[in-house]
C-alpha cells in the first residue's frame, strides 16, 4: 500500500499529496484557457463568428442578425452601350399593347373600353404594357425628369402639345417612324403623324418614361 504524505493547514484542516496534484492540475487548466482567450482577442480572432453591421445597418432585436443582400452587379460599359442602343419599351411588345386601344371611342376622364382622353389612355397603356403607374394628368405627365428632343425619340416616347402656345393640353405616345397614337376629342384613339401641320406647329417636347 502507497504512503500519503498529509499536509495540514493552521486551522487543522488536512490534504494529501493527491489532492494538492488535483487542485494544481485545476489551476493550471484555468491559466492556459485565459492565456489562450487572451491571445485570441489580441491576433483579431474570437472563438466564435462576430458580426458587425455597417452604417445605415441593423441587427434584428434578440435574433440573428439579418443577411445582407447582395450587391447589385455593376454595370459594364458593353452593358451602358447597350441601354444607349435601346433605351425605351420593347417595340413590338408596346405595339401590340396600344392596338388594343384603336379605335375606341373618345371619352372626358374616361379610363375604360367606353373611352379614354389623352392622359388616361397613356396610363392605361402602361399599366397593360408593364405595369407601371403614371399620372392621370397631362400637366403631370410633362413634369416626368427624363427630358428627350425629337431626334433622340424612341417608341414608348410621350408627345405632349400647345395649341395656344400656353398650356399644354394634349398627349400621346411615338410609336416610331414619325407616328404617335393619342385620344382626338372628335376622332377617338387613333395613330397621327407628327409631320401633319395640326401637331408639327403644336409639339412642345417629350418625356420619356422607361
Amino acid at each position: 500500500m502507497q504512503n500519503l504524505s498529509v499536509m495540514r493547514y493552521p486551522d487543522g484542516r488536512a490534504v494529501s499529496d493527491s489532492g494538492l496534484s488535483h487542485r494544481r492540475d485545476a489551476w493550471l487548466c484555468v491559466c492556459a484557457a485565459v492565456t489562450l482567450a487572451v491571445q485570441l482577442t489580441v491576433s483579431g480572432c474570437a472563438p466564435y463568428p462576430m458580426y458587425t453591421h455597417r452604417s445605415g445597418e441593423s441587427a434584428t432585436d434578440g435574433d440573428s442578425p439579418k443577411t445582407q443582400s447582395a450587391k447589385a452587379r455593376p454595370v459594364s460599359t458593353q452593358d451602358e452601350s447597350r441601354m444607349r442602343d435601346h433605351p425605351g419599351v420593347d417595340p413590338g411588345i408596346f405595339t401590340r399593347v396600344v392596338e388594343q386601344y384603336l379605335g375606341l371611342p373618345y371619352k372626358k376622364g374616361g379610363d375604360d373600353e367606353n373611352g379614354y382622353d389623352c392622359s388616361h389612355l397613356v396610363r392605361s397603356v402602361y399599366r397593360d404594357y408593364s405595369g407601371t403607374r403614371l399620372p392621370a394628368s397631362t400637366r403631370a405627365l410633362y413634369q416626368l425628369p427624363e427630358e428627350v428632343t425629337r431626334e433622340e425619340l424612341v417608341v414608348g416616347d410621350l408627345l405632349f402639345f400647345s395649341f395656344d402656345d400656353v398650356t399644354i393640353s394634349h398627349v400621346g405616345i411615338y410609336l416610331g417612324g414619325g407616328r404617335f397614337v393619342h385620344a382626338s376629342e372628335s376622332r377617338g384613339i387613333i395613330k397621327s403623324s407628327l409631320n401633319d401641320l395640326e401637331y408639327r406647329d403644336a409639339y412642345k417636347g417629350a418625356r420619356r418614361v422607361l
